[in-house]
Order: structure tokens, then C-alpha cells, then sequence
């Protein structure tokens, strides 16, 4: 497993790296899931979904929207995470109404 980000400067963080992160210096408060896409190919499966969460890495504000691409393998251990992708989203101004139903 390796993660990928825009921040992390195209290098890919080993799961070991990305595990200690998520347990020492990743702080989340609160973190929402939307648009799950799940997309099998016979032993393979792509992954996609947009996160919305209130976090800090090391002490940063890093909050905000990501979109998060995983890619899962099926071996004889059974479906085990290859790699992740996530790009952090645009903030867009909020929508309004258009009052047309």
C-alpha cells in the first residue's frame, strides 16, 4: 500500500509512514463520506469517494473537501488496499436556489 497527494510533492507515503500519521499527527474531529463509486474488473477494484472532514496534520488546519481514489487488489488474504490517491477538492461558493422545481 503507498498514499499519493499533491501535498506529499509526487512521492508516494509507505503504509507504515501513513499509518504512524493517522495515529500521531493527524487529528480529526469530524469526517463525512459522499459519493461512493465502487468499479470491480475481475480480481482489481477502483474505488472512489469525496471526504469532507475538520482535521489537523501537525498541528495545521488541513480541513476541508478531498477526493480520494483507492485501488484494491483480491489475493488469497482476500481484498487488501494497493494504493490511495487523494487530491484535495476546490472550495466552491455555496449554490443557491434557482426556484425552478
Amino acid at each position: 500500500f503507498a498514499f499519493w497527494s499533491p501535498a506529499s510533492g509526487g512521492d508516494p507515503i509507505a503504509r507504515d509512514e501513513w499509518l504512524e500519521n493517522t495515529r500521531t499527527v493527524y487529528e480529526v474531529q469530524a469526517w463525512s463520506l459522499r459519493e461512493l463509486n465502487v468499479r470491480l474488473a475481475g480480481e482489481t477494484a477502483g474505488v472512489s469517494f469525496t471526504a469532507s472532514e475538520k482535521s489537523h496534520f501537525r498541528g495545521r488546519d488541513v480541513s476541508g473537501g478531498h477526493f480520494v481514489g483507492d485501488v484494491w487488489a483480491k489475493s488469497g488474504a482476500g481484498w487488501q488496499r494497493a494504493a490511495r490517491y487523494s487530491s484535495r477538492l476546490p472550495k466552491l461558493p455555496p449554490t443557491k436556489p434557482s426556484g425552478k422545481g
